[in-house]
Order: structure tokens, then C-alpha cells, then sequence
């Protein structure tokens, strides 16, 4: 389970330093190409006004002063629809959503099945405890996003490669594992106060995570959400305030309560918090530098993540 964990890091390390492989794994909105559309941004405060920019998309603001920013017809007819190149690589590429929530699905599945057997296999009374704690909050936390992934996020019609689909559903294997494969567990108290604080502090990391993925789904209207070229809005409110992605923060705050919740002894949990910290600062490094490149009233003064 270490071993994974140490490939993880490293394999996503080459990512920083070869920009192939980078272009190659991404998904999402920052696999859409700013080259083939063109934008017109608009912004307000209490009403709407209109501009036109020389931006890749075109927005229109909402409420709470957002900004908003679409495709226009002829943009979202390239951006959409492939070309001969994308057709012949459309077999490796999987929907956003669809891809995504499965993740939560399988994961949630996964992790109750190792929950269980666990408990009800081994004569270890302090893994059985660990593997309720842990598997345990786990799982609460699988089940949000799940739960978020079907009825809560607004998903774009944007896809993920095979190989990041493939690399997700290992991450999602493996991390059950954590504290079964891996051992070397302190001993616990969970009437202690550092344990009590820590299991607030994993509370209080999902209650944010939720707070802003419900922002970010109510950024498209209905009638957005139906249609085939993605919108995207400037978030407002909350943390959205200071950082790009507080989502991220969230996350990253709900695995620092797993190591504060394991004194920092679990191997597998160290190399797992390493991989998460790596993976979502890049990536909100280049969401924030997505975000400047469509609007040009982005907040400056928002950091990545932190």
C-alpha cells in the first residue's frame, strides 16, 4: 500500500516537469482548448450589463455580481462537436460526471466491504477499533460525495481520459487499504480531546466541501444544464472569496484530520496526504490560471488554495 502511494507521488510528480504528459491527463473544463472559441464577458452588480472582450468565452453575469462564460453558437460547435483527430481518440475519453460519480459509487462499496470483513475476520481488537474510526469516517465522506455527484453537482459536458479514469478508480481502491495494509496504529481514545477535535476538524472539512459544491452547481440554471456547450460563472461568496478552489482546501483539511486522527504513525495515510496535497494544489494552480485566461475581472487578489 506504501509502495502505491510512493509511485503515486512520483508518477504525478512527472506531471510538474513534463508538460506532454500534463496536456495528456487533463480533464474537465481545463481540457477544453481556448483556441476554439471565442468569448464576449459581461459583469454587473445588481443588474446585468454587457460587454464585448476578446476572451475565449462568452458570459453574461448573475446574481451576487457573478460572471458568467459560454461559447457562442459557432465556438460551441468546434468546441463540442470532434474533429477527425478527437473522433478516432473519443473511445478513451469517458463523460466528466458519469466518470466521477462512479468513483464515489464504487468507492463507497469498496470501502464498506473492507469495513466489514475487516471487523469480522481479525482477532485485532486495536484494528478493528482503527478500521471503524477510519473506514468508518471514510465512508460518511464517500457517501456525501456520492450523494453531491448525483443530485448536487452540475456537471459540464466535458470528459476525462481512460487514463485518468483508470488512476482514479486505483486511488479509490487502494485507499480503504490504508490502515489495514498498512498498520503501525497508535492507540486510541475517543473520548480524548485531541481525537474529539480532530473528528470536528474532519466535520467541519465536509461541511465546506459540500458549501461549495453546492456554490458551484448553482452557478448554471436548468436550462444551462441542458445545453451541450458548458457554462461557467465566476463563484462568489463564502471562501470563494479569498481562494479558487475551496473545495480543494476542504478536501485537503478532511485527510489532515486523518493523520492528526492517526498521529502521523500511518505510512500509507502520510504518502496518501503527500499525493492529495500534490494533486490539488496543481490543479487549482491551473484552475486559477484558467479562470484568469476566460475573464478579466477574475479577483486578482484570490489565492490557488490557500
Amino acid at each position: 500500500v506504501v509502495c502505491y502511494w510512493v509511485l503515486g507521488v512520483v508518477g504525478y510528480s512527472a506531471k510538474l516537469f513534463l508538460p506532454a504528459l500534463n496536456n495528456n491527463t487533463l480533464y474537465g473544463k481545463l481540457l477544453r482548448p481556448s483556441s476554439t472559441s471565442s468569448t464576449s464577458s459581461t459583469s454587473s452588480t445588481s443588474s446585468t450589463s454587457s460587454t464585448s472582450s476578446t476572451s475565449s468565452t462568452s458570459s453574461t453575469s448573475s446574481t451576487s455580481s457573478s460572471a458568467s462564460a459560454s461559447a457562442s453558437p459557432a465556438a460551441n460547435q468546434s468546441s463540442q462537436q470532434h474533429t477527425p483527430q478527437q473522433a478516432k481518440e473519443a473511445w478513451w475519453q469517458l463523460p466528466h460526471g458519469p466518470a466521477f460519480t462512479s468513483f464515489y459509487i464504487i468507492a463507497s462499496m469498496w470501502n464498506a466491504t473492507v469495513l466489514i470483513t475487516t471487523y469480522s475476520t481479525t482477532t485485532d481488537t486495536d484494528l478493528q477499533t482503527w478500521c471503524v474510526i477510519f473506514n468508518g469516517m471514510l465512508e460518511l465522506h464517500l457517501l456525501r460525495r456520492a450523494y453531491e455527484s448525483l443530485y448536487v453537482t452540475s456537471f459540464s459536458a466535458n470528459y476525462m481520459t481512460l487514463l485518468n479514469y483508470v488512476a482514479g478508480l486505483s486511488f479509490y481502491v487502494m485507499l480503504p487499504l490504508d490502515v489495514v495494509g498498512c498498520g503501525g496504529m497508535p492507540a486510541v481514545s475517543i473520548l480524548s480531546l485531541p481525537f474529539v477535535l480532530f473528528a470536528l476538524l474532519f466535520a467541519v472539512g465536509n461541511v465546506l466541501q459540500h458549501q461549495a459544491h453546492k456554490t458551484l452547481a448553482q452557478l448554471r440554471n436548468p436550462s444551462e444544464k441542458k445545453q451541450a456547450a458548458a457554462v461557467y460563472r465566476i463563484p462568489r461568496g463564502g471562501l470563494f472569496e479569498y481562494v479558487t478552489c475551496p473545495h480543494y482546501f476542504a478536501e485537503i483539511v478532511i485527510y489532515f484530520s486523518f493523520l492528526c486522527l492517526t498521529q502521523f504513525k500511518n505510512l500509507a495515510l502520510i504518502g496518501t496526504g503527500c499525493f492529495v496535497v500534490l494533486n490539488l494544489t496543481h490543479a487549482s494552480v491551473m484552475t486559477t490560471q484558467w479562470y484568469r485566461s476566460k475573464f478579466s475581472n477574475y479577483p486578482k487578489q484570490r489565492y490557488h488554495i490557500l
